[in-house]
């Protein structure tokens, strides 16, 4: 591992500046596509508060270490070998300045909204009993109408709008739904470092976030959904590529979690669980004037195909266990991004 550094500065980030009270970690690949104005929207969040930012990147090829330099991140590079999303984050945390009382964790292709950070800091400064707050997704103007109709409309605690406070009162109400009250995404979170150096990350391949939320809950912290701190994040992936990323979920979260619903996906039900989302997609589309008449046909007729990529992911996942290793190699999309 090697480094390139700089430091912090009032509501910025330059050489020879204070110590700061938030430090921000990236972990980069290859993310030039979004990453200069994800870097663009933290400079402009108007905030005062004192932050720097530290990048661990695996192995850029094309303009993002460059992007980096040009806004004076502290940057640290590991070989694509070694990441790792637990560990790797747990680098950035040990790389950061040890005096900031707060580490955020974005990724490269979340671009921040106006007063994201202060949003997002807020919880923790209000009751000491919480260890971390998490964004709310929005989806980008480009994505796919069936996943921004899920992020806005289906999925508490990604891009709904109601503020979520969870805590452990009732062990077994919480065991009933571990992986739903556990959830944490560190597309955009901030941890009190003091936490963190309680609870850092394990190693896991998947949902190191969930599983940290899981571990500092049980030990009777409170963790917060907060839907004014808000990120755009979405990605279009197709349809190949969306049943890997949804088979790395279900593995993770099977290896973690054992959600019992996992065991009632039947092959059959993934089929008529994809046409029953097609109604929803239309009322949807009719809440969308920005999108052309062409556009929303042409959803309608790939709709139940990208469910049912999702719908078979998620099944060849939560039965990884009983697949040969290089059938799990071929469908998992993290173990091909970390081979290039």
């Amino acid at each position: 591992m090697d480094s390139e550094s700089g430091s912090p500065v009032a509501g910025g980030y330059a050489t020879g500046g204070p110590t700061p009270d938030v430090s921000i970690v990236l972990v980069t690949k290859n993310g030039e596509r979004y990453l200069e104005e994800v870097l663009q929207a933290i400079a402009s969040q108007g905030t005062g508060r004192i932050y720097e930012i530290v990048a661990v990147d695996s192995g850029s090829t094309d303009g993002t270490l460059e992007i980096l330099r040009r806004h004076r991140a502290r940057m640290n590079h590991i070989k694509p070998d070694d990441f790792n999303h637990g560990e790797t984050r747990n680098l950035g945390a040990r790389l950061s300045d040890a005096r900031s009382r707060y580490l955020v964790y974005l990724t490269q292709d979340a671009t921040p909204a106006p007063g994201w950070l202060e949003a997002l800091i807020r919880p923790m400064e209000e009751d000491e009993r919480i260890a971390g707050a998490f964004s709310r997704q929005l989806p980008r103007p480009d994505c796919n109408p069936a996943l921004a109709r899920l992020m806005t409309t289906r999925w508490e605690q990604v891009g709904t709008p109601g503020r979520v406070v969870k805590k452990v009162d009732d062990v077994k109400a919480y065991q009933r739904n571990r992986a739903g009250r556990a959830f944490f995404a560190n597309t955009s979170s901030a941890i009190r470092r003091e936490v963190w150096e309680e609870n850092p990350f394990h190693r896991v391949d998947f949902a190191e976030d969930s599983e940290w939320g899981d571990r500092v809950l049980r030990d009777g912290y409170k963790l917060v959904y907060e839907p004014a701190s808000m990120v755009f994040h979405s990605h279009n992936y197709g349809l190949v590529e969306q049943l890997r990323q949804n088979f790395d979920h279900a593995r993770g979260m099977k290896r973690l979690f054992d959600p019992p619903a996992y065991g009632e996906i039947t092959l059959t039900g993934m089929i008529g669980g994809a046409l029953r989302e097609w109604p929803g997609d239309l009322r949807y589309l009719g809440s969308c004037p920005h999108l052309s008449r062409a556009r929303k046909v042409g959803h309608l007729a790939y709709a139940p195909w990208w469910y049912l990529a999702c719908n078979l992911g998620t099944y060849l996942g939560a039965r990884h266990a009983a697949l040969p290793d290089w059938l799990g190699g071929l469908l998992s999309r993290q173990g091909r991004l970390m081979r290039r």
